[in-house]
């Protein structure tokens, strides 16, 4: 009998808060983000003409971001694999962790930018026929449904790529199979993890929200503490707690995964 929902969270906030080690790539993340947007904002010293110069600066700045977070996020993860299959982890994890998995994560993601890419323009033409005949809502509804499905489907490749040290081809094609069988709960996450934290790894629930409710928004956490007027000490407090809620799911999905994993092994 598998747990539900709530036993998953209680879970998983036990193990975010008895291990609190497990924060630590978080930190170091925000850490290096505040240093690279510093760094960005001293070109303000540059001479307005030198463009080239400012435009490279940010380029180099934006890519040592992405590979630095990459870096951490694997590192993170596999920190959460051990602290639940070994019952401990430490700071040595982050380093072991992206070592052993950087290259196929990044891979990953780069498969998944194309296959985002071919949906999108597989979808193209559909949505073309049917805005043509006075359809527009119901070909935005649709595309939207298809898109949501295809990143429901994908959603589990990171937690499964690092739990089973498999290829991404593997870790993808467990991951279509676990959410055919288990849909409802994952997008119950993603839609909580996009609330709570923004973070939603590919369901932007913000920007395709506007396309079918054009009068409301589906806020996340960081947003409304970065779009309203709110005192620094409630800004701070708003970070605290995307961060803890990132954490949060990031281990639920393991716990998902690792109570639920025999349901794929029987296929």
């Amino acid at each position: 009998m598998y747990d539900n929902f709530f036993g998953y969270s209680k879970k998983s906030f036990k193990q975010i808060f008895s291990k609190p080690i497990l924060f630590t790539p978080i930190i170091i993340q925000i850490a290096i983000t505040i240093f690279l947007a510093l760094w960005i904002l001293s070109v303000k010293n540059i001479a307005i003409h030198n463009f080239s110069y400012i435009m490279g600066r940010t380029t180099v700045v934006i890519i040592l971001f992405v590979l630095i977070n990459l870096f951490l996020e694997t590192g993170k993860m596999y920190m959460i694999k051990q602290s639940l299959t070994k019952g401990n982890t430490s700071i040595n994890d982050i380093i072991i962790g992206a070592k052993k998995f950087f290259l196929r994560i990044l891979l990953g993601f780069l498969a998944i930018f194309a296959l985002t890419i071919a949906l999108c323009l597989v979808l193209i033409l559909p949505m073309i026929i049917l805005i043509s005949t006075g359809l527009k809502i119901i070909s935005v509804i649709i595309a939207f449904i298809v898109v949501l499905v295809f990143f429901i489907f994908i959603s589990m490749w990171e937690v499964i790529i690092i739990y089973e040290d498999c290829t991404i081809f593997e870790a993808l094609s467990k991951s279509v199979n676990f959410a055919k069988k288990h849909f409802g709960i994952i997008l119950l996450i993603e839609i909580l993890k996009s609330i709570f934290t923004g973070n939603n790894r590919g369901l932007n629930f913000k920007s395709s929200n506007k396309f079918l409710f054009k009068n409301t928004k589906l806020i996340s956490l960081p947003y409304f503490f970065n779009s309203t007027n709110i005192k620094p000490a409630m800004l701070i407090l708003g970070i605290l707690i995307s961060i803890i809620f990132q954490l949060f799911f990031d281990v639920l999905m393991f716990e998902l995964y690792i109570d639920r994993r025999d349901s794929i092994e029987q296929i």
